[in-house]
């Protein structure tokens, strides 16, 4: 009985005949199309201070503002991509209780186009593009079923229990299978995440292809899963960090510590800029194959976000509303060359309608959105996002204007000029770049420093996919945490940033610090790296005291934990981490196997493995380059 349910049974149910049935329309010379989506990406990070697209950090959204119509206050319906892009493909709000599959939303962009187009799809979250359209990598109906069965239970209490009631329960968010498995969010998305979500979209972009022997017009549908955290890519596309954490916030919200929400903005910056470099080659590969002149190309983000400490990151708030719902959304329609601004109340909801009339097609559905580019179009009184499982409006002025200028002022107050690579950090960024040993004292820091990336940066690859330029390590503070005086890191003899210790520990630090450094500063090989306290000299100028690296207190690596992932290590067969009396650990599934990459240029000097033993006779062995080196069989005792 309990698979029967109505709120249940289009997980359940097998694909129609057919699939949802497609549109009947009639379009004369359909042009080609391109729709991408970019996951939370905030309209206020592109802006510089006169609210215009930054044209030296983002210069390819701003080459597109030059020749589309950019509505820039357009504004997302939810904060969470399982709503948000199912409103974009099919122009209606959020409701409880539906997936993001073609079988709750029958009626969407890919069935409308589907019987006149030839679709190119990347959709790798959802399941909006129905089977018999976009079959490519999609598994067999028996597989997803069996895949589904074990989230049942948790899919049925969200769909028909009241929102009071399913605070607990694991969210049906973002993807939907394996919900119950893992309740974080980055578990909920490691299926792709962990893959370089980069190499997805640059390999998606090179596969656009020339129209040929095929007369149907293509739709070319990217869901960018960028640049949504986790925050590890730098502009060019290189990963800095395997860490997958915000460190300045605690689930949904951010902390308390300013800086350490400054420091995760500034690899949300860096990311965005790698989104750019993205949308660029996209541009730059629909004109290669004639398609981008008269294509109608939209480009928008299924929401944004918000980087204030102490605040909601995704749920929206009256005072984060325009940092969460504000999103890009340029329009290039067929043939247009010359950009435009549109200043109304625009939501991700009228984007399909708006599609609709750019081809000339009457919509066979209604719809809760309309045509943006329609003149006398019905002004809107209202923004709306949904929260809570799409249960919970929340309402606010239509004219978001004033509210995003605020939110680049205070973009403005922690980066200068904007630029992710400047934060700011009340005037003593201003050593950045400078050589360190112009600054020294013969005077040490009243404190020690431990260095965790410090066996990354012996063996930096400048030309390889990850370069280590996020540096964290720990203080050993002497005096206390009040004798602490913001950090210089220098990296080969130049300052490269600055930073201070967090108000709460971080990478098995009471006292953690980090920075993200120019990669340009790294040679190949092995760099030196050094930490000083800033101080000032009798006239004010600043002055480094050089805080020792201690060696000794470098801790033993945990080679399962994310910290480690820096150094490259794989590892299968461990089950998620458990507590008893005697600490933490992790139960095998008995084939447990743990490799990591050595570099005989800083070899480590040991190998260090704790084991507890239940149940049957286990065995343990380690090998160095294929060859056994220790090898045992473990009774209990």
């Amino acid at each position: 009985m309990f698979l029967l349910q109505s709120a249940i049974a289009p997980l359940l149910s097998a694909p129609r005949d057919g699939g949802p049935p497609l549109a009947a329309i009639d379009i004369d010379d359909p042009p080609p199309v391109a729709v991408v989506v970019f996951d939370q990406l905030p309209l206020v990070s592109l802006l510089n201070r006169d609210g215009e697209v930054d044209r030296g950090l983002y210069p390819n959204f701003a080459a597109l503002a030059d020749e589309a119509t950019w509505f820039r206050n357009a504004s997302a319906v939810s904060g969470w991509t399982q709503w948000a892009l199912p409103a974009i493909l099919t122009g209606h709000y959020p409701a409880p209780g539906r997936l993001p599959v073609a079988s709750d939303h029958p009626d969407n962009l890919f069935t409308l186009l589907g019987s006149r187009y030839r679709l190119h799809v990347l959709e790798p979250l959802t399941g909006m593009c129905p089977e018999t359209l976009c079959a490519t990598h999609r598994p067999r109906a028996a597989v997803r079923l069996a895949a589904m069965l074990s989230d049942l239970s948790v899919v049925y209490l969200h769909a028909v229990l009241p929102h009071r009631l399913t605070d607990r329960l694991p969210p049906v968010t973002s993807t939907w299978r394996d919900f119950a498995t893992d309740d974080s969010m980055l578990g909920r998305w490691n299926t792709h995440r962990e893959r370089d979500r980069a190499a997805m979209a640059t390999d998606y972009i090179a596969s656009i292809a020339p129209p040929a022997g095929d007369a149907r017009p293509p739709l070319h549908f990217m869901q960018v899963l960028l640049p949504h955290e986790p925050w590890v890519y730098l502009p060019d596309g290189r990963r800095h960090t395997w860490l997958p954490h915000l460190v300045g916030a605690a689930g949904d919200e951010w902390l308390d510590d300013g800086w350490a929400v400054t420091l995760d903005y500034q690899r949300h910056l860096l990311q965005v800029r790698h989104a750019d470099t993205l949308l660029g080659a996209l541009l730059e590969r629909l004109r290669a194959v004639g398609l981008r002149d008269d294509a109608l190309i939209v480009v928008t983000a299924d929401h944004g976000a918000s980087v204030r400490p102490g605040t909601p990151f995704r749920v929206p708030t009256q005072e984060t509303f325009a940092d969460v719902a504000a999103v890009p959304l340029f329009i290039k329609r067929p043939g247009q060359r010359q950009g435009g601004v549109a200043d109304a109340n625009v939501e991700t909801i009228d984007i399909l309608p708006t599609i609709a009339a750019a081809l000339g097609i009457r919509l066979p559905w209604s719809t809760d959105g309309s045509n943006a580019l329609a003149a006398g179009r019905p002004a809107r009184p209202a923004k709306t996002m949904f929260r809570h499982e799409a249960r919970d409006p929340l309402h606010a002025p239509g004219d978001l204007g004033a509210a995003i200028a605020r939110s680049v002022a205070h973009k403005y107050e922690r980066f200068e000029n904007g630029d992710p690579a400047r934060p700011r950090l009340g005037g003593h960024d201003a050593v950045v770049g400078l050589p360190a040993a112009e600054m020294a004292s013969d005077r040490l820091a009243p404190f020690d420093v431990v260095i965790d990336t410090f066996p990354a940066l012996r063996a930096v690859d400048p030309e390889g996919r990850f370069v280590p330029a996020r540096i964290i390590g720990g203080v050993l503070a002497r005096e206390g945490r009040a004798a602490l005086a913001p950090l210089a890191v220098a990296v080969n003899g130049v300052v490269a940033a600055v930073t201070r210790v967090y108000s709460f520990p971080a990478f098995g630090h009471a006292l953690p610090w980090e920075v993200l450094v120019d990669p340009a500063l790294l040679r190949p090989g092995a760099n030196d790296v050094g930490v000083f306290a800033i101080g000032r000299g009798p006239t004010g100028a600043p002055v480094l005291h050089e805080a020792p690296e201690v060696a000794s207190h470098r801790r033993a690596m945990n080679l399962i934990a994310s910290e480690a992932a820096e150094v490259r290590r794989d590892f299968s067969g461990f089950l998620p981490a458990e507590w008893n009396a005697h600490g933490r650990f992790r139960w095998t599934d008995g084939a447990a196997r743990l490799s990591v990459g050595i570099d005989p240029r800083s070899p480590p000097a040991a190998l260090a493995v704790r084991i507890r033993t239940t149940g049957p006779q286990k065995s343990l062995r380690i090998a160095v380059n294929g060859c056994e080196v220790f090898g045992v069989n473990y009774f209990c005792r």
